[in-house]
């Protein structure tokens, strides 16, 4: 894959991918009312993706949050010898922000900033992909009703408006009458997943539709470095539409 030069892939194969995906990190409704550690393993989610694994020397760690049928998580990266503690047992002041989340969770002092750090995988483009989608999966490691976010969303894998192909999931239904939405920027050329190779490191993009009010179609960017798989993530919305669910 040349400087510059995309490849892209087919919505059936992400899809596929996000519904094995659910599947593996799906955790029970109900469970202690505030934070616990999981019972479910997120190494569980990470095989999924098959091109990933985590490094050498590291584990993750995932703590879930009940309250009122509402449910949030944290997966955390630590060093594979680091104590599976009891949020109980978790010193006061090594509660930590969850990423997206207006909550608190208990944090391994081992702990690395970003779980990617402990990812690795084989250098495919497909490989880039699984780590923008890994990521925000396990965003949603064990959410429930208002903390769900990410499964609120659908891929899509061509021009929406010309009849192409729109992930079936919870996000609702597309509105398809292109005179009714907003355009905030340039219609893509190309709607598919791609991942392109830059100097500095491969590139990923894809676009969502949400169905949360208002519906929201956007363009996501994820780039990384020229070694590992963290990314620093980019965003722009590109229309907004007329419809949408109050979530």
């Amino acid at each position: 894959m040349g400087e510059g030069m995309d490849e892209v892939f087919e919505l059936e194969e992400v899809a596929k991918l996000r519904r094995r995906a659910r599947e593996a990190r799906s955790t029970p409704d109900e469970g202690p009312e505030g934070w616990s550690r999981s019972e479910i393993d997120p190494h569980d989610l990470l095989a999924v993706f098959e091109p990933l694994r985590v490094k050498s020397g590291f584990a993750l760690r995932a703590y879930l949050f009940r309250s009122g049928g509402n449910g949030n998580s944290v997966v955390w990266a630590v060093p594979d010898d680091a104590p599976f503690r009891k949020p109980e047992e978790s010193p006061e002041d090594s509660f930590s922000p969850v990423p997206g989340v207006v909550l608190s969770s208990p944090r391994p002092p081992e702990a690395l900033d970003d779980l990617m750090e402990a990812i690795e995988g084989n250098g495919s483009p497909w490989s880039y992909l699984c780590a923008s989608l890994f990521a925000r999966e396990a965003t949603e490691f064990g959410a429930l009703w208002h903390g769900v976010s990410w499964d609120e969303t659908a891929i899509v894998g061509g021009d929406p408006f010309g009849g192409g192909p729109v992930e079936v999931g919870t996000a609702g239904g597309f509105s398809a009458r292109p005179e009714s939405w907003t355009w905030h920027a340039e219609a893509p050329r190309e709607w598919r997943p791609a991942v392109s190779q830059r100097e500095e490191g491969p590139e990923v993009i894809f676009h969502t539709y949400s169905a949360v009010m208002p519906e929201t179609l956007r363009r996501h960017h994820d780039r990384y470095g020229p070694l590992g798989y963290r990314f620093s993530e980019e965003g722009e919305d590109l229309a907004s539409g007329p419809g949408g669910i109050i979530f």
